[in-house]
Protein backbone atom coordinates (compact mmCIF):
# COMPACT_ATOMS: atom_id res chain seq x y z
CA UNK A 1 0.00 0.00 0.00
CA UNK A 2 1.18 3.45 -0.73
CA UNK A 3 -0.90 4.88 2.14
CA UNK A 4 -1.99 7.93 0.28
CA UNK A 5 -5.64 7.61 1.45
CA UNK A 6 -4.97 7.27 5.17
CA UNK A 7 -7.26 9.43 7.40
CA UNK A 8 -4.91 11.21 9.72
CA UNK A 9 -6.30 12.41 13.02
CA UNK A 10 -4.90 15.45 14.79
CA UNK A 11 -7.14 15.54 17.88
CA UNK A 12 -9.02 17.52 18.92
CA UNK A 13 -9.35 18.76 15.31
CA UNK A 14 -11.67 17.01 12.91
CA UNK A 15 -9.88 15.05 10.12
CA UNK A 16 -11.62 14.62 6.76
CA UNK A 17 -10.68 12.27 3.84
CA UNK A 18 -11.40 14.08 0.63
CA UNK A 19 -9.28 11.90 -1.74
CA UNK A 20 -10.61 9.93 -4.69
CA UNK A 21 -11.06 6.13 -4.35
CA UNK A 22 -7.95 5.13 -6.31
CA UNK A 23 -6.41 1.65 -6.15
CA UNK A 24 -3.90 1.64 -3.32
CA UNK A 25 -1.55 -0.74 -5.17
CA UNK A 26 -1.72 1.23 -8.39
CA UNK A 27 1.38 2.96 -9.59
CA UNK A 28 -0.95 5.78 -10.61
CA UNK A 29 -1.89 6.56 -6.99
CA UNK A 30 -1.05 10.28 -6.69
CA UNK A 31 0.77 11.94 -3.82
CA UNK A 32 -1.82 13.82 -1.77
CA UNK A 33 -1.80 16.62 0.83
CA UNK A 34 -3.77 18.08 3.69
CA UNK A 35 -5.69 21.36 4.40
CA UNK A 36 -6.19 22.56 7.97
CA UNK A 37 -8.92 25.19 8.48
CA UNK A 38 -9.27 27.14 11.73
CA UNK A 39 -12.43 29.16 12.60
CA UNK A 40 -11.35 31.88 15.04
CA UNK A 41 -13.45 34.30 17.08
CA UNK A 42 -11.87 37.63 16.18
CA UNK A 43 -13.10 39.22 19.39
CA UNK A 44 -11.17 36.99 21.80
CA UNK A 45 -9.02 34.67 19.63
CA UNK A 46 -10.81 31.47 20.69
CA UNK A 47 -11.72 28.63 18.30
CA UNK A 48 -15.39 28.15 17.41
CA UNK A 49 -16.57 24.55 17.47
CA UNK A 50 -19.37 22.75 15.71
CA UNK A 51 -19.48 24.90 12.59
CA UNK A 52 -19.52 23.30 9.16
CA UNK A 53 -16.54 24.19 6.92
CA UNK A 54 -16.85 23.65 3.18
CA UNK A 55 -13.80 23.44 0.91
CA UNK A 56 -13.81 23.65 -2.87
CA UNK A 57 -10.97 22.97 -5.31
CA UNK A 58 -9.67 19.79 -6.98
CA UNK A 59 -11.62 18.01 -4.24
CA UNK A 60 -14.65 19.16 -2.22
CA UNK A 61 -15.87 18.34 1.26
CA UNK A 62 -17.85 19.69 4.24
CA UNK A 63 -16.95 18.84 7.83
CA UNK A 64 -17.58 20.47 11.25
CA UNK A 65 -14.89 22.10 13.36
CA UNK A 66 -13.68 20.31 16.46
CA UNK A 67 -13.60 21.56 20.03
CA UNK A 68 -10.58 23.70 19.24
CA UNK A 69 -12.31 25.28 16.25
CA UNK A 70 -10.23 23.40 13.64
CA UNK A 71 -10.83 20.75 11.01
CA UNK A 72 -8.17 18.92 8.89
CA UNK A 73 -9.08 17.72 5.42
CA UNK A 74 -6.75 14.86 4.29
CA UNK A 75 -6.04 12.99 1.06
CA UNK A 76 -6.49 16.08 -1.05
CA UNK A 77 -5.24 16.35 -4.58
CA UNK A 78 -2.74 19.15 -4.91
CA UNK A 79 -4.04 22.51 -6.10
CA UNK A 80 -5.81 25.68 -5.02
CA UNK A 81 -8.58 25.41 -2.38
CA UNK A 82 -11.09 27.83 -0.91
CA UNK A 83 -12.72 27.38 2.50
CA UNK A 84 -15.81 29.05 3.96
CA UNK A 85 -18.13 28.41 6.89
CA UNK A 86 -21.87 27.77 6.86
CA UNK A 87 -23.04 29.48 10.07
CA UNK A 88 -25.50 32.34 10.29
CA UNK A 89 -24.31 33.03 13.83
CA UNK A 90 -20.99 34.50 12.78
CA UNK A 91 -19.87 36.95 10.16
CA UNK A 92 -19.15 35.72 6.63
CA UNK A 93 -15.54 34.74 5.91
CA UNK A 94 -13.61 32.77 3.31
CA UNK A 95 -9.96 31.97 2.70
CA UNK A 96 -7.72 30.30 0.12
CA UNK A 97 -4.58 28.17 0.17
CA UNK A 98 -2.61 25.88 -2.14
CA UNK A 99 -2.33 22.23 -1.13
CA UNK A 100 0.96 20.50 -2.05
CA UNK A 101 1.66 16.78 -2.11
CA UNK A 102 2.90 15.49 1.22
CA UNK A 103 2.29 18.82 3.01
CA UNK A 104 -0.35 20.51 5.14
CA UNK A 105 -1.71 23.91 4.09
CA UNK A 106 -3.51 26.26 6.50
CA UNK A 107 -6.47 28.59 6.18
CA UNK A 108 -7.61 30.77 9.08
CA UNK A 109 -11.11 32.20 9.02
CA UNK A 110 -11.47 35.05 11.50
CA UNK A 111 -15.09 35.87 12.27
CA UNK A 112 -17.27 37.67 14.77
CA UNK A 113 -20.35 36.29 16.45
CA UNK A 114 -23.69 37.88 15.63
CA UNK A 115 -24.61 39.79 18.80
CA UNK A 116 -27.93 41.29 19.72
CA UNK A 117 -28.91 44.75 18.56
CA UNK A 118 -31.83 46.52 20.23
CA UNK A 119 -33.55 49.90 19.92
CA UNK A 120 -35.96 51.66 22.24
CA UNK A 121 -39.61 50.90 21.44
CA UNK A 122 -41.73 52.21 24.32
CA UNK A 123 -41.66 53.74 27.80
CA UNK A 124 -44.31 53.09 30.42
CA UNK A 125 -43.77 55.46 33.35
CA UNK A 126 -44.27 54.62 37.02
CA UNK A 127 -44.32 56.49 40.35
CA UNK A 128 -45.48 59.59 38.45
CA UNK A 129 -48.54 61.84 38.68
CA UNK A 130 -50.74 60.71 35.81
CA UNK A 131 -51.88 63.60 33.62
CA UNK A 132 -55.63 64.04 33.07
CA UNK A 133 -56.61 65.03 29.53
CA UNK A 134 -58.76 68.03 30.48
CA UNK A 135 -61.84 66.13 31.77
CA UNK A 136 -61.74 63.39 29.11
CA UNK A 137 -59.78 60.84 31.16
CA UNK A 138 -56.19 60.03 32.01
CA UNK A 139 -53.47 59.62 29.44
CA UNK A 140 -52.71 55.91 29.13
CA UNK A 141 -49.50 53.91 28.99
CA UNK A 142 -47.16 53.58 27.27
CA UNK A 143 -46.59 57.30 27.47
CA UNK A 144 -43.98 57.13 24.72
CA UNK A 145 -44.17 54.81 21.71
CA UNK A 146 -41.77 54.62 18.79
CA UNK A 147 -43.35 55.76 15.55
CA UNK A 148 -46.18 57.66 17.19
CA UNK A 149 -46.49 61.30 16.10
CA UNK A 150 -44.83 63.73 18.55
CA UNK A 151 -48.15 65.48 19.22
CA UNK A 152 -49.71 62.14 20.18
CA UNK A 153 -47.12 61.16 22.78
CA UNK A 154 -48.47 61.38 26.32
CA UNK A 155 -47.14 64.02 28.72
CA UNK A 156 -45.67 62.93 32.05
CA UNK A 157 -45.60 64.78 35.37
CA UNK A 158 -43.36 64.32 38.42
CA UNK A 159 -42.95 66.42 41.53
CA UNK A 160 -39.56 68.07 41.89
CA UNK A 161 -36.71 66.08 43.50
CA UNK A 162 -38.27 62.78 42.37
CA UNK A 163 -36.51 60.02 40.48
CA UNK A 164 -37.94 59.17 37.08
CA UNK A 165 -38.90 55.51 36.64
CA UNK A 166 -40.36 53.51 33.79
CA UNK A 167 -40.61 50.13 32.14
CA UNK A 168 -38.51 50.32 28.98
CA UNK A 169 -39.26 47.98 26.08
CA UNK A 170 -36.64 47.46 23.39
CA UNK A 171 -37.20 46.01 19.96
CA UNK A 172 -34.66 43.29 19.01
CA UNK A 173 -33.43 44.40 15.60
CA UNK A 174 -30.67 41.76 15.35
CA UNK A 175 -31.13 38.42 17.04
CA UNK A 176 -28.06 36.91 18.69
CA UNK A 177 -27.05 33.35 17.80
CA UNK A 178 -27.02 32.49 21.49
CA UNK A 179 -28.50 34.07 24.67
CA UNK A 180 -26.49 36.99 25.96
CA UNK A 181 -26.71 39.88 28.40
CA UNK A 182 -27.11 43.33 26.91
CA UNK A 183 -26.30 46.36 29.05
CA UNK A 184 -28.45 49.42 28.35
CA UNK A 185 -28.17 53.00 29.45
CA UNK A 186 -30.02 56.24 28.82
CA UNK A 187 -29.14 59.85 29.54
CA UNK A 188 -31.01 63.16 29.34
CA UNK A 189 -30.71 66.69 30.69
CA UNK A 190 -33.82 68.19 32.28
CA UNK A 191 -32.72 71.70 33.12
CA UNK A 192 -29.99 71.55 35.78
CA UNK A 193 -30.63 67.83 36.38
CA UNK A 194 -28.66 65.32 34.32
CA UNK A 195 -30.47 62.00 34.61
CA UNK A 196 -29.02 58.57 33.84
CA UNK A 197 -30.60 55.14 33.67
CA UNK A 198 -28.63 51.88 33.64
CA UNK A 199 -29.64 48.21 33.54
CA UNK A 200 -29.14 44.78 31.97
CA UNK A 201 -31.46 42.60 29.97
CA UNK A 202 -31.10 39.06 28.60
CA UNK A 203 -31.66 38.69 24.85
CA UNK A 204 -32.14 35.28 23.25
CA UNK A 205 -32.26 34.06 19.63
CA UNK A 206 -36.05 33.91 19.69
CA UNK A 207 -36.77 37.29 21.27
CA UNK A 208 -38.63 39.95 19.27
CA UNK A 209 -38.55 42.46 22.13
CA UNK A 210 -37.25 42.66 25.69
CA UNK A 211 -38.32 44.73 28.70
CA UNK A 212 -36.67 45.98 31.87
CA UNK A 213 -37.54 48.40 34.66
CA UNK A 214 -35.29 51.42 35.13
CA UNK A 215 -35.10 54.22 37.68
CA UNK A 216 -32.94 57.29 37.20
CA UNK A 217 -29.79 57.34 39.30
CA UNK A 218 -30.36 61.04 40.00
CA UNK A 219 -33.53 62.95 41.02
CA UNK A 220 -35.09 65.83 39.15
CA UNK A 221 -33.99 69.32 40.17
CA UNK A 222 -35.46 71.09 43.18
CA UNK A 223 -37.54 73.47 41.06
CA UNK A 224 -40.55 73.68 38.80
CA UNK A 225 -39.80 72.73 35.21
CA UNK A 226 -41.21 72.30 31.72
CA UNK A 227 -39.38 70.19 29.14
CA UNK A 228 -40.60 69.40 25.64
CA UNK A 229 -37.29 69.07 23.84
CA UNK A 230 -35.19 66.88 26.15
CA UNK A 231 -34.23 63.66 24.40
CA UNK A 232 -33.33 60.50 26.27
CA UNK A 233 -30.44 59.08 24.28
CA UNK A 234 -30.21 55.28 24.54
CA UNK A 235 -27.19 53.02 24.14
CA UNK A 236 -26.67 49.25 24.23
CA UNK A 237 -23.67 47.06 24.96
CA UNK A 238 -24.22 43.39 23.94
CA UNK A 239 -22.02 40.86 25.72
CA UNK A 240 -19.67 43.62 26.86
CA UNK A 241 -18.50 44.15 23.26
CA UNK A 242 -18.85 47.94 23.30
CA UNK A 243 -21.48 50.65 23.42
CA UNK A 244 -23.60 51.51 20.40
CA UNK A 245 -26.66 53.76 19.81
CA UNK A 246 -30.07 52.26 20.67
CA UNK A 247 -32.47 55.05 19.69
CA UNK A 248 -33.93 58.21 21.17
CA UNK A 249 -37.17 58.99 23.00
CA UNK A 250 -38.73 62.40 23.52
CA UNK A 251 -41.93 63.71 25.03
CA UNK A 252 -43.17 66.43 27.37
CA UNK A 253 -42.20 66.30 31.04
CA UNK A 254 -43.78 68.59 33.64
CA UNK A 255 -42.02 69.05 36.97
CA UNK A 256 -44.33 70.38 39.66
CA UNK A 257 -43.69 72.07 42.98
CA UNK A 258 -45.35 69.15 44.80
CA UNK A 259 -47.77 66.29 44.29
CA UNK A 260 -51.33 67.21 43.27
CA UNK A 261 -53.80 67.75 46.08
CA UNK A 262 -57.45 68.66 45.66
CA UNK A 263 -57.66 68.73 41.87
CA UNK A 264 -57.24 66.29 39.00
CA UNK A 265 -53.87 66.71 37.32
CA UNK A 266 -55.33 68.62 34.38
CA UNK A 267 -53.08 68.92 31.34
CA UNK A 268 -53.81 72.56 30.48
CA UNK A 269 -53.23 73.67 34.09
CA UNK A 270 -49.89 71.87 34.19
CA UNK A 271 -48.81 73.41 30.92
CA UNK A 272 -49.68 77.00 31.85
CA UNK A 273 -48.12 76.83 35.31
CA UNK A 274 -44.97 74.82 34.59
CA UNK A 275 -44.05 76.98 31.61
CA UNK A 276 -44.63 80.23 33.50
CA UNK A 277 -43.03 79.21 36.81
CA UNK A 278 -40.09 77.20 35.47
CA UNK A 279 -37.14 77.54 37.84
CA UNK A 280 -39.21 78.59 40.87
CA UNK A 281 -38.56 76.83 44.18
CA UNK A 282 -40.90 78.40 46.75
CA UNK A 283 -44.68 78.51 46.96
CA UNK A 284 -44.91 82.30 46.87
CA UNK A 285 -42.60 82.60 43.87
CA UNK A 286 -44.50 79.84 42.10
CA UNK A 287 -47.92 81.41 42.73
CA UNK A 288 -46.84 84.82 41.46
CA UNK A 289 -44.93 83.52 38.45
CA UNK A 290 -47.62 81.08 37.36
CA UNK A 291 -50.16 83.92 37.23
CA UNK A 292 -48.16 86.11 34.84
CA UNK A 293 -49.61 84.58 31.64
CA UNK A 294 -53.15 85.59 32.64
CA UNK A 295 -52.42 89.24 31.89
CA UNK A 296 -51.32 88.31 28.37
CA UNK A 297 -54.45 86.34 27.46
CA UNK A 298 -56.95 89.20 27.56
CA UNK A 299 -59.10 90.14 24.61
CA UNK A 300 -60.85 88.25 21.85
CA UNK A 301 -58.61 85.71 20.15
CA UNK A 302 -55.88 85.96 22.78
CA UNK A 303 -57.18 83.47 25.36
CA UNK A 304 -55.55 80.35 26.70
CA UNK A 305 -55.94 77.38 24.38
CA UNK A 306 -57.23 74.14 25.86
CA UNK A 307 -54.59 71.56 25.02
CA UNK A 308 -56.80 68.61 24.21
CA UNK A 309 -58.56 70.38 21.33
CA UNK A 310 -57.15 73.91 20.90
CA UNK A 311 -60.41 75.57 22.01
CA UNK A 312 -59.92 79.13 23.27
CA UNK A 313 -60.92 79.61 26.91
CA UNK A 314 -62.98 82.75 27.49
CA UNK A 315 -64.75 84.83 30.11
CA UNK A 316 -68.39 85.64 29.34
CA UNK A 317 -67.90 84.86 25.66
CA UNK A 318 -71.53 85.67 24.79
CA UNK A 319 -71.82 88.74 27.00
CA UNK A 320 -75.21 88.87 28.71
CA UNK A 321 -76.29 85.76 26.76
CA UNK A 322 -73.64 83.62 28.42
CA UNK A 323 -75.36 80.60 30.03
CA UNK A 324 -76.11 80.73 33.73
CA UNK A 325 -75.49 77.01 34.37
CA UNK A 326 -72.42 74.85 33.84
CA UNK A 327 -70.10 77.86 33.80
CA UNK A 328 -68.86 78.06 37.41
CA UNK A 329 -66.30 75.24 37.81
CA UNK A 330 -62.80 74.67 36.51
CA UNK A 331 -64.07 71.47 34.91
CA UNK A 332 -66.69 73.54 33.05
CA UNK A 333 -64.00 75.60 31.34
CA UNK A 334 -62.13 72.44 30.42
CA UNK A 335 -65.17 70.49 29.20
CA UNK A 336 -67.56 72.95 27.54
CA UNK A 337 -67.51 72.91 23.74
CA UNK A 338 -67.41 76.74 23.69
CA UNK A 339 -64.72 76.95 26.42
CA UNK A 340 -66.41 79.80 28.27
CA UNK A 341 -67.06 80.40 31.93
CA UNK A 342 -68.04 83.03 34.45
CA UNK A 343 -65.89 84.49 37.22
CA UNK A 344 -66.43 81.48 39.49
CA UNK A 345 -65.04 79.15 36.84
CA UNK A 346 -61.96 81.30 36.33
CA UNK A 347 -61.33 81.66 40.08
CA UNK A 348 -61.58 77.89 40.54
CA UNK A 349 -59.40 77.40 37.45
CA UNK A 350 -56.63 79.36 39.17
CA UNK A 351 -57.04 77.54 42.49
CA UNK A 352 -56.99 74.17 40.69
CA UNK A 353 -53.81 75.25 38.90
CA UNK A 354 -52.21 75.78 42.30
CA UNK A 355 -53.55 72.46 43.56
CA UNK A 356 -51.92 70.40 40.80
CA UNK A 357 -48.66 71.62 42.36
CA UNK A 358 -49.77 70.69 45.87
CA UNK A 359 -50.48 74.31 46.86
CA UNK A 360 -53.65 74.28 48.95
CA UNK A 361 -53.49 77.68 50.64
CA UNK A 362 -55.33 79.55 47.85
CA UNK A 363 -59.07 80.11 48.25
CA UNK A 364 -61.95 81.47 46.21
CA UNK A 365 -63.99 84.27 47.78
CA UNK A 366 -66.82 86.42 46.51
CA UNK A 367 -67.51 90.13 46.84
CA UNK A 368 -70.91 91.87 46.63
CA UNK A 369 -71.93 95.54 46.83
CA UNK A 370 -72.67 96.72 50.34
CA UNK A 371 -75.50 99.14 49.54
CA UNK A 372 -76.72 98.25 46.04
CA UNK A 373 -77.67 95.08 44.18
CA UNK A 374 -75.08 95.34 41.44
CA UNK A 375 -71.44 96.22 40.85
CA UNK A 376 -70.25 97.78 37.58
CA UNK A 377 -66.93 96.72 36.09
CA UNK A 378 -64.92 99.37 34.31
CA UNK A 379 -65.41 101.13 32.01
CA UNK A 380 -68.36 103.49 31.82
CA UNK A 381 -68.79 107.26 31.72
CA UNK A 382 -70.71 109.10 34.43
CA UNK A 383 -71.75 112.28 32.62
CA UNK A 384 -72.13 115.32 34.87
CA UNK A 385 -73.54 115.16 38.42
CA UNK A 386 -76.52 113.03 37.34
CA UNK A 387 -80.21 113.92 37.33
CA UNK A 388 -81.57 111.30 39.70
CA UNK A 389 -81.92 111.50 43.45
CA UNK A 390 -78.82 110.79 45.52
CA UNK A 391 -77.04 108.55 45.94
CA UNK A 392 -77.87 106.61 42.72
CA UNK A 393 -77.69 109.77 40.67
CA UNK A 394 -77.17 108.57 37.10
CA UNK A 395 -79.51 106.84 34.66
CA UNK A 396 -78.25 103.79 32.83
CA UNK A 397 -77.53 104.29 29.14
CA UNK A 398 -78.47 107.97 29.48
CA UNK A 399 -75.87 109.73 31.63
CA UNK A 400 -74.14 106.48 32.63
CA UNK A 401 -72.75 105.13 29.35
CA UNK A 402 -70.85 101.90 28.81
CA UNK A 403 -67.65 102.28 26.86
CA UNK A 404 -64.81 99.93 25.93
CA UNK A 405 -64.23 97.97 29.09
CA UNK A 406 -61.44 96.08 30.73
CA UNK A 407 -60.86 93.03 28.51
CA UNK A 408 -61.37 89.63 30.08
CA UNK A 409 -59.90 86.24 29.33
CA UNK A 410 -60.28 85.76 25.57
CA UNK A 411 -62.98 88.46 25.32
CA UNK A 412 -62.76 92.17 24.51
CA UNK A 413 -65.94 93.25 26.27
CA UNK A 414 -67.29 90.65 28.63
CA UNK A 415 -70.42 91.37 30.67
CA UNK A 416 -69.82 94.29 33.04
CA UNK A 417 -72.76 94.27 35.45
CA UNK A 418 -72.79 91.64 38.20
CA UNK A 419 -74.46 90.86 41.48
CA UNK A 420 -71.13 89.49 42.74
CA UNK A 421 -67.62 88.66 41.59
CA UNK A 422 -65.26 85.80 42.42
CA UNK A 423 -61.63 86.42 43.37
CA UNK A 424 -58.77 84.34 44.74
CA UNK A 425 -56.87 85.06 47.92
CA UNK A 426 -53.36 83.75 48.63
CA UNK A 427 -50.64 84.89 51.01
CA UNK A 428 -49.08 86.83 48.13
CA UNK A 429 -52.21 88.93 47.52
CA UNK A 430 -55.58 89.06 45.79
CA UNK A 431 -55.94 87.70 42.25
CA UNK A 432 -58.67 88.35 39.70
CA UNK A 433 -58.07 85.71 37.03
CA UNK A 434 -61.13 86.74 34.98
CA UNK A 435 -59.36 90.01 34.15
CA UNK A 436 -55.74 88.91 34.58
CA UNK A 437 -55.14 91.23 37.55
CA UNK A 438 -52.90 90.36 40.50
CA UNK A 439 -51.38 90.06 42.91
CA UNK A 440 -53.00 93.08 44.57
CA UNK A 441 -52.26 93.99 48.17
CA UNK A 442 -55.82 94.76 49.28
CA UNK A 443 -59.43 94.97 48.19
CA UNK A 444 -59.46 98.78 47.84
CA UNK A 445 -56.67 98.68 45.28
CA UNK A 446 -58.54 96.01 43.35
CA UNK A 447 -61.73 98.10 43.41
CA UNK A 448 -59.81 101.16 42.18
CA UNK A 449 -58.57 99.25 39.19
CA UNK A 450 -61.65 97.24 38.33
CA UNK A 451 -64.88 98.73 39.66
CA UNK A 452 -66.61 101.66 37.95
CA UNK A 453 -69.47 101.91 40.39
CA UNK A 454 -72.62 100.32 41.78
CA UNK A 455 -76.26 100.34 40.71
CA UNK A 456 -79.82 99.07 40.88
CA UNK A 457 -82.25 97.78 38.29
CA UNK A 458 -81.39 96.47 34.82
CA UNK A 459 -81.50 97.94 31.31
CA UNK A 460 -80.66 95.66 28.37
CA UNK A 461 -78.35 97.17 25.75
CA UNK A 462 -76.34 95.90 22.81
CA UNK A 463 -72.62 96.56 22.85
CA UNK A 464 -69.91 95.20 20.59
CA UNK A 465 -72.43 92.82 19.05
CA UNK A 466 -73.47 91.22 22.36
CA UNK A 467 -76.34 91.71 24.75
CA UNK A 468 -75.26 93.54 27.90
CA UNK A 469 -76.86 94.82 31.08
CA UNK A 470 -76.50 98.29 32.58
CA UNK A 471 -78.15 99.56 35.81
CA UNK A 472 -81.32 101.64 35.59
CA UNK A 473 -79.73 103.96 38.15
CA UNK A 474 -76.16 104.00 39.30
CA UNK A 475 -73.38 105.84 41.08
CA UNK A 476 -69.57 105.85 41.16
CA UNK A 477 -69.96 104.30 44.60
CA UNK A 478 -70.81 104.90 48.23
CA UNK A 479 -71.79 103.19 51.46
CA UNK A 480 -74.31 104.14 54.10
CA UNK A 481 -72.86 104.65 57.60
CA UNK A 482 -74.87 105.11 60.77
CA UNK A 483 -73.08 107.09 63.48
CA UNK A 484 -72.38 105.26 66.70
CA UNK A 485 -72.23 106.61 70.23
CA UNK A 486 -68.54 107.46 70.00
CA UNK A 487 -68.53 108.67 66.38
CA UNK A 488 -68.07 112.19 65.09
CA UNK A 489 -67.81 113.29 61.47
CA UNK A 490 -64.09 113.80 62.10
CA UNK A 491 -63.58 110.22 63.30
CA UNK A 492 -65.68 108.87 60.45
CA UNK A 493 -63.74 110.94 57.92
CA UNK A 494 -60.47 109.60 59.32
CA UNK A 495 -61.79 106.02 59.30
CA UNK A 496 -62.60 106.09 55.60
CA UNK A 497 -59.79 108.34 54.38
CA UNK A 498 -61.89 111.46 53.73
CA UNK A 499 -59.68 114.60 53.99
CA UNK A 500 -61.89 116.32 56.58
CA UNK A 501 -65.24 116.27 58.34
CA UNK A 502 -66.25 119.33 56.29
CA UNK A 503 -65.55 117.52 53.01
CA UNK A 504 -67.82 114.73 54.14
CA UNK A 505 -70.55 117.09 55.42
CA UNK A 506 -70.51 119.28 52.27
CA UNK A 507 -70.65 116.46 49.74
CA UNK A 508 -73.87 116.44 47.62
CA UNK A 509 -74.66 112.92 48.83
CA UNK A 510 -75.16 114.31 52.37
CA UNK A 511 -77.78 116.98 51.58
CA UNK A 512 -80.24 115.21 53.85
CA UNK A 513 -77.75 115.32 56.72
CA UNK A 514 -77.19 119.04 56.23
CA UNK A 515 -80.93 119.60 56.34
CA UNK A 516 -81.00 117.79 59.68
CA UNK A 517 -77.85 119.24 61.29
CA UNK A 518 -76.76 122.83 60.86
CA UNK A 519 -73.02 122.13 61.07
CA UNK A 520 -70.65 119.12 61.16
CA UNK A 521 -70.30 119.23 64.91
CA UNK A 522 -74.03 118.89 65.45
CA UNK A 523 -74.32 115.30 64.24
CA UNK A 524 -75.68 112.72 66.68
CA UNK A 525 -75.58 108.96 67.14
CA UNK A 526 -78.02 107.32 64.77
CA UNK A 527 -77.54 109.90 62.01
CA UNK A 528 -77.06 108.44 58.53
CA UNK A 529 -73.95 109.56 56.66
CA UNK A 530 -73.21 108.60 53.03
CA UNK A 531 -69.52 107.93 52.42
CA UNK A 532 -68.74 108.77 48.77
CA UNK A 533 -66.12 106.58 47.20
CA UNK A 534 -64.77 109.52 45.21
CA UNK A 535 -63.38 111.26 48.32
CA UNK A 536 -62.79 108.29 50.65
CA UNK A 537 -59.39 106.72 49.99
CA UNK A 538 -59.90 103.87 52.48
CA UNK A 539 -63.46 102.97 51.53
CA UNK A 540 -64.47 99.68 49.94
CA UNK A 541 -67.94 99.63 48.42
CA UNK A 542 -67.98 95.82 48.29
CA UNK A 543 -68.00 93.27 51.08
CA UNK A 544 -66.93 89.66 51.21
CA UNK A 545 -69.94 87.46 50.58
Amino acid sequence: MCGCFSSESDPPSQAADAGADCDADSASCPLLGKLRVALIDDEDGSGISGVDITITGPDGSTQPTGSDGKVVFTSLHPGGYTAQHGSACVSAASGSATVSAGATADIELRVRHTHAAITIKSLEYSAHNVVEKDTTGNFTAPEWLKGRAPADQSPVAYARKKNVAFKATFEVTTKPCRPETVAVRGAAAFGPANLEWEGNVSVGPGDAEVTLSLTSKQPLADEVGFFDASDIGWEMNPAARGWAPAGTSRHTLYVTLGNPSGSPNYWTLLDISCRAAAGKKTEDDFVKASFTPYAGKLGTGNGFKRLRDGQELTYYKMGGSTPSAGVFACSDLLSRADGTGRCGAWARFLVAMHEVHGVTSSAVFGVVPIDAPYLIVRNCDFVGPGKLAVPLTHEGDVDCKKKGGIPGQGKDNPQFLFGDHALVRHGTGIYDPSYGVGPIANQRLWEDGGIAGIGDGIVIITYDGDRHYIPQKCSPGFIKFTLGAMDTLATVAAKFGVPSAKDLYDHPYNAALRGLRAKPGDVKPGDLVLIPRAIASKLTVLRIA
